[in-house]
């Protein structure tokens, strides 16, 4: 396995910056176990994230309705528009996954 595949990508949306902040704490954790962790801004982020790299984790905020955030908007699009049988990976639907959620005390 190559280093790249064996890098964790932390892919991160934010209108405020606080999924940022929310990623910083696992990147921080992995490093601390040994692994290599790599936050990458969706808004700098390609398809091609999926041949290279084996595991993602996806921290996203929302805003309005649910809405996804300025800065992941075009990678959501690409990704929907990509999916399922063009991706660079067509086995990607199958990795490994994990959900995390956070919401502002703001909100409703």
């Amino acid at each position: 396995m190559s280093g790249a595949e064996q890098t964790i990508v932390l892919l991160v949306a934010s209108m405020s910056g606080t999924a940022e902040m929310v990623a910083d704490e696992p990147a921080q954790e992995l490093k601390t176990q040994g692994l290599t962790a790599k936050i990458i801004g969706m808004e700098k982020a390609k398809l091609s994230l999926f041949a290279e790299h084996r595991t993602f984790i996806v921290c996203s905020s929302t805003y309005g309705e649910g809405d996804i955030p300025d800065n992941g908007q075009a990678f959501y699009a690409e990704l929907t528009e990509q999916r399922p049988r063009r991706l660079i990976r067509p086995d990607c639907y199958s990795l490994p996954a994990q959900i995390g959620a956070c919401r502002s005390s703001k909100g409703p």
